[in-house]
């Protein structure tokens, strides 16, 4: 049930006034932190390894390593946020959409491997 209109405004500007935002970054500050240090640090090493044994023997022209380094991105987030299945499946469908961008299956695969992902359907080494 839709709750009323007065009571959802108040509530909305309750959570964007500066004090209690101000309260929040201070309580989840240190946390927020060094979960940034610690997915950043995991992302450098992988985009480090990613563009030397991959990319650059593969030849890929440098101004593709960024496109390609976004789905090695997005493989890395898919294969922390979910599991099993549903991880490869979700795996397969970014694998489709940067294919569809033009950029090669193969090496597509192969980020995906990188991260620790098996989309179904492609067995390309």
């Amino acid at each position: 049930m839709v709750r009323e209109q007065t009571w959802r405004r108040r509530k909305y500007e309750a959570k964007v006034d500066p004090t209690v935002s101000e309260l929040r970054v201070d309580a989840y500050g240190a946390k927020m932190k060094d979960l940034h240090r610690s997915i950043t640090s995991t992302l450098v090493a992988h985009e480090e390894a990613v563009k030397t044994e991959i990319l650059e023997p593969a030849g890929v022209a440098t101004s593709e390593i960024p496109f390609y380094l976004n789905a090695m991105r997005e493989f890395c987030k898919t294969s922390r946020n979910w599991t099993s299945t549903t991880r490869n499946n979700k795996c397969y469908s970014i694998l489709c959409a940067y294919r569809d961008k033009g950029l090669r299956v193969n090496l597509l695969y192969k980020l995906a491997m990188h991260c620790g992902c098996y989309p179904a359907g492609y067995e390309y080494y």
